[in-house]
């Protein structure tokens, strides 16, 4: 999602009952916004716009005063309307001038406020070529319902205890097609969406549609002209400020996905639509341009004889969709296909298998990666792979709301069928589905915590990155990539064993402000000797702010927005940025606060998270810097358990004074842990030691930079009768010449097991060991 630079167009006045419910909003909230507060928004009047459209849309929330903007994903950033004349001096609303360029892809859209103190998080918003208007209120009632001319749309919020009535007219034997959007607008709304005719009699009811992460959907068919009324509420009759909707009445598709439901990058897709009422959609034409940067493009289909649109996101991949071809239910109907793109299709009718043959070696390792649910389908998908003999070998159910993945490894060469079916042996129009079968391999995934991060200017922020691990224990580095000028990150290392890390963000005092840019979170690793690359994803940190939401658009899944906050009261860093120690050793690093004037009380150093914020068998002892100072020393001890390897933790300091808390991040801090003492023997030139006769064998010693003293020398498991005398190597000493003695009776034969350990002399915990090359007692 590129965040780009824009424009001011449109008159729109926001009614005085609904300024007065966002004042109210605003000053309800925990207090005054403080002036280094990032915006943040809690209501939006306006959640859709037409293509073309100029309107005004006001937010609610916070830290919305002043030199405020709106960012778009379809446009430059917007200004502050001139209209109403407190506009912009108020923290609690703003209005903004929006102008949406006439070809805006309809579909699911972004907007942030930013402004000097920073960039809110991400807003979902609708483009929708229906013609929309708001809620006025006062429509609780079916007598009271408000008029709507259809086809239309509605933006408005349910209050608590409360619901919303609205009336509109249609000729006898239309078909009109029903659409709430809440939770997949990222609001808490569980919608349930009610028709009744003129005399308030019940004749349709949807709550919710399955595959739309709880919202509505219905199509149905006039018998009669007349007036007719539909009734929105939450289930729970829950409502407020944050319970905000888009309600669509029109002659669209009832569409939940596209078929297929991936193109290939650089081709042009004939595209149809898999949904509750889509048979007379018209197909749509998918050019997808071969420079197109992301990995989604948006579709939309109207009715042959329609004047409202639907729309669906697609897949963008580097090969064709195999899509299913019926009739394919039983293994000697089986479509034929080659593992590797991607499958696309649907379960036609009730109790519809789809099956699908290919070739596979023995040995071979495959997943097949469900998507339903997740992406606007209601089936819940089930696999099996079957033998040529028709007996399955694996199988897999759903994972939570996602479908799963089946794992499977192929015993013999042969035949093998991938077998698809809904749960519950549903089908139906909308019953669509995705599989993508890849070659096994280990590694990783990786979810960021986050999709904003504002940084003060010349301090750091942070945000968190979990691994799910695939067979790979090893270290993954992890990289912040597409970095603007006057900012960097700290070192971010999940280490052997370690799922989770915090990674952060620093910027110079002079970044510039009122400017986005667009980062990824990048994990890479070494895997089976192969380069392995994953991105996080912030599908699930997503959910969690917007209720829980099933579906969430492509366009919000990896982009990481960050831009420049005002600086804090205290900047702190670290120095050395990493250091290098081990099993049994201990380093110290120096934390360094700078102050502004009147943060002059001490700074309490904790790790980032407190709990678990460090490696296993690693604790550090963290002082304060204590008031009107500027640095405190750190110590890392890491016990004989510790895991070698390279990680990275985090810490933070917290300054207070008259009861105002102030939080900042440290850059991270590398660590790497290296064994004691690295010895390298050098090959000797005739590797024979006969009877009572002497072998050298030069050594060097390299030591943990955690570590300056003295090394002891021993040689292990020597044959009987081949002595070797211990040398202990001074602090200034890096080599060694080892002398091998063999006594007249000396065991005769290849000495291939003899160890070298190199120790502490004050401390045998500290040791490391290597065999020594072989040789031969003769």
């Amino acid at each position: 999602m590129k965040h780009r630079p824009a424009a001011r167009h449109g008159k729109f006045w926001l009614s005085l009952g609904l300024r007065a419910v966002l004042l109210m909003a605003g000053a309800s909230m925990a207090g005054p916004a403080s002036a280094a507060e990032p915006p943040s928004v809690t209501t939006m009047v306006r959640k859709s716009a037409a293509p073309g459209e100029t309107l005004k849309v006001t937010l609610g929330g916070k830290g919305l005063a002043g030199d405020v903007r709106l960012w778009t994903s379809f446009g430059p950033p917007m200004p502050l309307a001139d209209t109403p004349p407190d506009n912009g001096k108020t923290d609690g609303y703003c209005t903004f001038a929006v102008n949406v360029p006439a070809g805006t892809p309809l579909g699911m859209h972004a907007l942030r406020v930013i402004s000097p103190n920073g960039v809110s998080t991400t807003l979902p918003f609708l483009i929708d070529d229906l013609p929309t208007v708001e809620k006025k209120g006062g429509n609780q009632s079916l007598a009271t319902a408000q008029e709507l001319t259809i086809p239309g749309g509605v933006d408005g919020r349910v209050d608590n205890l409360s619901r919303d009535y609205y009336r509109f007219r249609v000729a006898a034997g239309q078909t009109v097609s029903f659409e709430v959007f809440c939770r997949r607008l990222g609001s808490p709304m569980d919608a349930s969406l009610y028709l009744y005719d003129a005399k308030g009699r019940i004749l349709a009811y949807s709550d919710d549609a399955e595959g739309l992460s709880t919202d509505p959907q219905f199509v149905y068919t006039f018998a009669k002209e007349g007036d007719y009324i539909v009734e929105l509420r939450d289930i729970r009759y829950a409502g407020g400020d944050a319970f905000g909707y888009h309600l669509r009445i029109g002659d669209f598709p009832c569409v939940h996905t596209a078929l297929p439901l991936a193109v290939k990058r650089g081709s042009t897709t004939r595209v149809d639509f898999a949904g509750v009422s889509c048979s007379d959609a018209t197909p749509a034409m998918a050019a997808v341009p071969a420079d197109w940067a992301e990995d989604w493009f948006p579709v939309s289909t109207r009715r042959s004889t329609g004047s409202s649109s639907a729309f669906a996101t697609l897949a963008v991949v580097a090969a064709d969709d195999v899509l299913d071809r019926e009739p394919n239910n039983h293994q000697p109907q089986a479509q034929q296909i080659e593992l590797g793109p991607s499958i696309s299709g649907r379960f036609d009718d009730r109790g519809d298998i789809d099956q699908f043959t290919f070739s596979a070696t023995k040995g071979q390792r495959y997943q097949f990666a469900g998507f339903t649910r997740e992406i606007g389908a209601p089936s819940d998908l089930t696999f099996r792979v079957l033998n040529s003999e028709g007996k399955a070998i694996a199988s897999a159910d759903d994972n939570g709301t996602s479908e799963g993945t089946l794992d499977v490894t192929f015993p013999a060469d042969g035949t093998y069928t991938l077998e698809l079916v809904d749960l519950n042996k549903r089908g139906g129009p909308q019953y669509s589905y995705r599989v993508v079968p890849s070659l096994y391999r280990p590694g990783f995934s990786l979810s960021a915590s986050t999709d904003t991060v504002n940084v003060p200017a010349g301090g750091t922020a942070s945000l968190v990155v979990t691994a799910a691990r695939r067979d790979y224990p090893g270290p993954i580095e992890i990289e912040v990539r597409g970095l603007p000028q006057g900012f960097r990150a700290g070192a971010a290392r999940l280490g052997p064993g370690i799922n989770s890390a915090t990674v952060t963000i620093s910027a110079t005092p002079d970044a510039a402000s009122m400017s986005l840019a667009d980062v990824t979170i990048i994990g890479s690793a070494r895997v089976q000797e192969t380069a392995f690359e994953a991105t996080a994803s912030l599908v699930d940190a997503l959910r969690g702010r917007w209720s829980g939401v099933t579906q969430v658009n492509p366009r919000f899944a990896e982009s990481v927005v960050l831009t420049v906050a005002p600086a804090r009261g205290i900047t702190l860093n670290v120095d050395p940025a990493e250091v290098v120690f081990g099993p049994s050793l201990k380093a110290t690093v120096k934390v360094t606060a700078t102050r502004a004037a009147g943060f002059d009380g001490p700074i309490k150093l904790v790790t980032s998270p407190e709990k678990d914020g460090l490696p296993a068998n690693i604790t550090a002892e963290l002082k304060p810097i204590e008031a009107g100072a500027t640095e405190a020393v750190v110590t890392l001890t890491a016990n004989e358990k510790a895991a070698k390897g390279p990680f990275s933790i985090a810490l933070s300091g917290v300054h207070e004074k008259d009861k105002v808390v102030t939080t900042a991040a440290v850059p991270n801090l590398g660590l790497r842990l290296q064994e004691a003492f690295q010895l390298a023997a050098v090959p000797m030139a005739t590797p024979m030691l006969a009877r009572g006769s002497t072998l050298k064998l030069k050594v060097n010693v390299t030591r943990n930079p955690a570590y300056a003293g003295e090394v002891r020398l021993v040689c292990e498991k020597l044959p009987a009768g081949v002595t070797a005398p211990e040398i202990v190597l001074k602090a200034d000493q890096v080599e060694a010449e080892l002398t091998l003695s063999a006594a007249a009776d000396a065991t005769v034969g290849m000495a291939s097991e003899v160890i070298l350990r190199a120790s502490s002399p004050a401390e045998a915990k500290i040791s490391s060991t290597i065999p020594l090359p072989a040789f031969s007692v003769q």
